[in-house]
């Protein structure tokens, strides 16, 4: 057999399993081989010897394509919760990191809070009351009030004379 043969064999025997024609790769292949030996190529003469197998071996061959069927369906749903799984463990990385972060800052704030008193409290003294010194009053003060119209004159207030 040379290699053009082989590839041939191959290829038939792959597309008789995904047509659920044989039930492994050895007899796909034995039957390919058979198919290529004979002269035939196409999968349609394959198919219709197929329609006079028993209706057990039909019922097997059935069940064989519902089961495949079942398979990819199962095989895409395992593919779609592995990306909502990957999507998820992505979201719940980013909160961590998020959190770690609120941690951080909190930390360098208590930090702050205990090295950096914002009011010293000082310990409560009495007020110390003073007493009121005592004036003397030996001379009136002109300020005060206390003096008479003749310690001042009008003519310091109120000046009469020619215009200057």
């Amino acid at each position: 057999m040379d290699v053009e043969q082989m590839q041939k064999i191959n290829k038939l025997a792959r597309e008789l399993m995904q047509h659920g024609i044989a039930p492994d790769m050895e007899e796909a292949t034995k039957q390919a081989e058979l198919m290529i030996n004979k002269g035939d190529n196409s999968i349609s003469e394959v198919i219709r010897p197929n329609s006079t197998k028993r209706p057990e071996e039909r019922q097997q061959v059935q069940q064989r394509e519902e089961r495949s069927d079942n398979e990819g369906a199962v095989i895409m749903e395992l593919r779609k919760l592995a990306t909502q799984l990957g999507e998820q463990s992505r979201t719940i990385k980013s909160l961590k990191e998020q959190l770690d972060g609120v941690k951080d800052e909190m930390g360098k704030l208590k930090a702050m809070k205990t090295h950096q008193p914002v009011m010293i409290k000082q310990p409560f003294e009495e007020q110390v009351h003073l007493k009121k010194e005592e004036v003397k009053k030996d001379e009136p003060h002109p300020r005060v009030g206390a003096y008479a119209s003749e310690d001042v004159s009008i003519e310091k207030f109120f000046y009469s004379g020619p215009p200057k």
